[in-house]
């Protein structure tokens, strides 16, 4: 079955733009080559389906190329340290997600970038501004894939704008760590 057609780009819709992170140029001008990591690949994919009214798909591959960018993400910053004990701690489990509502993906995270996104008690951070909509978008994910929850175009849509703010901060806050270490990250 061939996919739907997207709109034609100049046309009004309702669906998600395409997002801006992550992605870079080589060559220059018109005839210039974007190469993508697959986590801004999989966003794409999920506004394709939003396209084609698949909005249960759309919130699960927009989740995923958020759990991929992580995981691409810990992999830039590990390689930049020769650190054993955070690199076991960054092991997968059984069942075990990379992305940033897991709390132990969250520790390593947060000790090689000192990014908080979720926010701190002491010394008083309030969480980043796309954080519990990052969440309830997640919280419809689960409930998608464990309960065939429906979705309607309006979350699917904020599935799409959250994940892209996720990657993007990721994305940003990666870079500057790296930056100290003098590395550019591997998925940029």
């Amino acid at each position: 079955m061939a996919p739907k057609k997207m709109p034609p780009a100049n046309s009004p819709s309702s669906v998600a733009e395409p997002p801006s992170s992550g992605a870079i140029s080589v060559g220059g001008g018109m005839s210039a080559l974007l190469l993508a990591p697959a986590s801004v690949q999989l966003l794409s994919y999920a506004r394709t389906l939003v396209g084609q009214e698949q909005y249960q798909f759309a919130v699960v591959f927009a989740h995923a190329a958020c759990e991929l960018h992580t995981e691409l993400a810990l992999i830039s910053l590990l390689s930049a340290r020769n650190d054993k004990v955070l690199a076991r701690l960054a092991e997968p489990t059984e069942n075990d997600v990379k992305c940033l509502d897991n709390q132990r993906v969250y520790r390593v995270y947060s000790a090689l970038t000192k990014d908080y996104p979720r926010g701190t008690q002491k010394p008083g951070r309030a969480p980043a501004d796309w954080w519990n909509a990052w969440l309830a978008s997640r919280q419809d994910r689960h409930d998608v894939v464990h309960k065939g929850t429906q979705i309607t175009m309006e979350k699917a849509n904020r599935a799409l704008e959250v994940a892209e703010q996720y990657i993007e901060h990721v994305t940003a806050k990666v870079s500057a760590a790296l930056e100290e270490t003098q590395l550019t990250p591997s998925y940029a």
